[in-house]
């Protein structure tokens, strides 16, 4: 299963969990390890392990934000 909307590219996926997913409803779990693997991104963009990888906005993916949001939004209301 998906977890978020194929439409949104990461610019707009960033807007996108905000909205659907408010600071209210998003806690720590400190019992769940997650690894930012930046080796890897470091070796596909030619970049220092660490370094933030910056990317081309895709515009044409913004006008998809609000219906996808009003969607997740519903979803989570629903679930």
């Amino acid at each position: 299963p998906l977890y978020y909307p194929e439409v949104l590219s990461d610019w707009w996926m960033d807007d996108w969990i905000s909205h659907v997913y408010p600071a209210g409803n998003a806690f720590k779990m400190f019992t769940v390890k997650v690894s930012h693997h930046t080796e890897t991104i470091a070796r596909v963009h030619h970049t220092a392990p660490g370094d933030p990888v910056r990317y081309e906005v895709d515009n044409s993916h913004q006008h998809y934000l609000y219906g996808e949001t009003q969607s997740g939004n519903r979803m989570i209301k629903d679930f």
